[in-house]
C-alpha cells in the first residue's frame, strides 16, 4: 500500500503485523518510513528511534531519523544521527551526501566539500551530489568547476535539469553587483538553458 502512496492503508496493515510480532525491527522502520512519506515527521522520529532500540546498529534507521530531524528544523539532532550513520557504514553515499547536504547549507563549504565529494566517488551516478558540489564550488570561487560538476549533474540526471537551473538562478541573484562570475554565470545560462529563455 505505501508504493501506492495509501499510507493509512499500509499503517493498518503494519500495526496488524506488530500485534503478531512486536519484535520486528523492519515493521516499526517501515512505520516511520511510512509516517515520513505521509509528512508526519514527529511520528517518522518516534518510531525510527523504536527501531534503534530494538537494533543499535540500524544504520537505515539513524540516516532516515536524520532525515526527519532535518527536515522538522532540528539540524543538531539531524547531524548527530548522519554521523552515527557514517560510523556504522562509512561507504554509504547517501549518508555522506545527507552530511554534505547539511553542512552546505550551514555554509561550512570545504567540510561539505569533502562528504559530497565522497558520495559521488561511492556512486558516480548520484545525480544530487553533483548538483551540491557545483554550488559548493561555486561558493568557494571555484566557477570552473562549478560549471564542470554542474554540466555532469545534468547529464547524469536530466530529470533534475529544471532544479539545477532554479538553484543557479537563486546562486546568480544572490550574487551583488556586476561581476566576471556573474558574467561567466549568464553565459553558462545561455549556452546550457536554452529552454528556460
Amino acid at each position: 500500500y505505501r508504493k501506492i502512496r495509501k499510507f493509512d492503508k499500509a499503517l493498518e496493515c503494519y500495526f496488524t503485523a506488530m500485534e503478531i510480532d512486536p519484535s520486528d525491527t523492519e515493521l516499526t522502520y517501515n512505520i516511520g518510513i511510512t509516517y515520513t512519506e505521509k509528512g508526519d515527521l514527529k511520528k517518522s522520529i518516534k518510531y525510527f528511534k523504536k527501531a534503534i532500540e530494538k537494533n543499535p546498529e540500524y544504520i537505515d534507521a539513524y540516516n532516515n531519523l536524520g532525515f526527519s530531524y532535518y527536515n522538522n528544523g532540528n539540524y543538531k539532532e539531524a547531524l548527530k544521527c548522519y554521523l552515527k550513520a557514517l560510523e556504522l557504514n562509512p561507504k554509504d553515499s547517501e549518508i555522506n551526501f545527507n552530511i554534505g547536504f547539511y553542512y552546505k547549507n550551514k555554509g561550512n563549504f570545504d567540510e561539505a566539500l569533502k562528504y559530497l565529494t565522497k558520495a559521488m566517488e561511492l556512486n558516480p551516478n548520484f545525480g544530487l551530489a553533483y548538483y551540491h558540489l557545483a554550488y559548493v564550488y561555486a561558493e568557494k570561487g571555484n566557477l570552473q568547476a562549478a560549471i564542470q560538476y554542474y554540466k555532469k549533474g545534468m547529464k547524469i540526471d536530466p530529470e533534475r535539469n529544471d532544479s539545477f537551473f532554479k538553484m543557479w538562478f537563486n546562486y546568480y541573484n544572490s550574487i551583488s553587483g556586476l561581476s566576471e562570475l556573474k558574467d561567466k554565470l549568464f553565459e553558462f545560462w545561455i549556452v546550457n538553458f536554452k529552454q528556460f529563455f
